[in-house]
């Protein structure tokens, strides 16, 4: 008895649902659009490439996509909600609906649809330390873009004793998506393979 006689499917729904989600339509064209940029400007990080897509009109991104959200649907959460009643375990239910059993059982503790999830808030929920400082941060990092957020930190503690607790480092250290978004480009470099002459 094979696995998916275990689960109640037959092999040619496995590999339709298989393909369905293997390359679903926003899938596919997220991908496209990544390998776009990834050609167009190949020393881009992560951080460029999605600063690039959000550029794009992407939407429901956040910087470490991983796809689950944007790709479970209010219909399959509901199908799920059904399957859960009828089949014999939630892992079947959840391939049925067409989604991880891990995902699944997410929705299933929540009982609550994708859409009805509220959403992290985008902004932030207290002010900038370095709010009237960062211009002089940003030429910092112009003139000398190798240096570290740690280093920067030091300097402004220096500069302005008694203004930046220790407990803020964390917060210059987005230096990093600022380098990644508009910071100079990384180097880019070939690999030479030397073939000896025969």
């Amino acid at each position: 008895m094979n696995r998916l006689q275990i689960v109640g499917l037959s092999r040619a729904g496995y590999y339709r649902f298989r393909r369905r989600h293997e390359s679903g339509p926003t899938v596919m064209t997220l991908r496209n659009d990544i390998q776009h940029i990834a050609l167009r400007w190949p020393a881009y990080g992560y951080r460029r490439v999605h600063a690039e897509l959000v550029r794009q009109g992407w939407k429901g991104l956040s910087s470490g996509y991983s796809g689950e959200s944007d790709l479970v649907t209010d219909k399959q959460v509901r199908k799920l909600f059904a399957l859960r009643k009828t089949e014999r375990n939630q892992e079947v239910a959840a391939v049925k609906a067409g989604m991880d059993p891990k995902t699944a059982r997410k929705y299933l503790r929540w009982n609550r649809l994708p859409s009805e999830l509220p959403r992290p808030p985008r902004w932030r929920t207290w002010p900038d330390p370095f709010a009237g400082v960062w211009e002089e941060v940003r030429e910092l990092l112009e003139t000398n873009p190798g240096l570290e957020a740690k280093t920067v930190f030091e300097h402004l503690q220096r500069r302005y004793p008694g203004r930046f607790p220790d407990g803020q480092l964390r917060t210059l250290q987005r230096v990093k998506g600022w380098r990644a978004t508009e910071g100079p480009a990384k180097e880019v470099f070939f690999a030479q393979q030397h073939v000896p002459a025969s």
